[in-house]
């Protein structure tokens, strides 16, 4: 990222700060990057913002407006970090959405033994059934976006930004889709 587009996103978490009347906007440090935007986090406060930007041009506002409704959802049902805020701010043609969560601190999927991944399925599987009851649609299911805990007790889904909600999927086929994206990763540790 260059000092630039650092200097951007610093003045959208300013503006959030500002919105939520929280001075210390310092103690953001980036976290992570996507193609779509950017994760930061206060370790202090044990939260993490992700910021994503589209530009107007793109037509955001239904895909954000699903965005925000999937994390709503998975946050309700503890599928994924708890959900604090979602806001939005416009600066010239481009939209930024700013999701402010809980900060979980885990390990991603991908990183861990095969003996300890087996011993967490019983907690993947209670997750997924919770989303194929709610109609939560991930899109984006992998080991990188599974955090487990370093218990390996808790875990949460995270980067629900392809995601959906449809009450009408079938449940046999939302089954049948969760179980294929889960059936690919295993065949990769193998």
């Amino acid at each position: 990222m260059t000092t630039d587009e650092l200097k951007e996103y610093k003045k959208v978490i300013k503006y959030f700060h500002h919105r939520t009347k929280n001075v210390d906007w310092n103690s953001w440090n980036l976290f992570d990057e996507g193609l779509e935007g950017k994760v930061f986090i206060d370790p202090k406060r044990k939260k993490a913002l992700k910021i994503m930007i589209v530009s107007l041009d793109d037509d955001p506002i239904t895909r954000f407006e699903m965005i925000e409704a999937v994390n709503i959802s998975a946050s309700k049902f503890g599928i994924c970090p708890k959900l604090y805020s979602v806001f939005y701010t416009l600066k010239g043609n481009v939209l930024f959405q700013c999701i402010e969560q809980e900060f979980f601190k885990g390990v991603s999927l991908d990183t861990l033994p095969k003996n300890i991944t087996l011993k967490i399925m019983p907690l993947i599987n209670d997750k997924i059934d919770c989303m194929i009851k709610n109609g939560i649609i991930h899109n984006d299911l992998h080991g990188g976006n599974i955090l487990v805990s370093s218990d390996y007790k808790k875990i949460k889904f995270i980067d629900f930004s392809h995601g959906c909600i449809d009450l009408n999927c079938s449940k046999e086929l939302l089954h049948k889709y969760y179980v294929r994206k889960l059936s690919s990763f295993y065949a990769k540790r193998n």
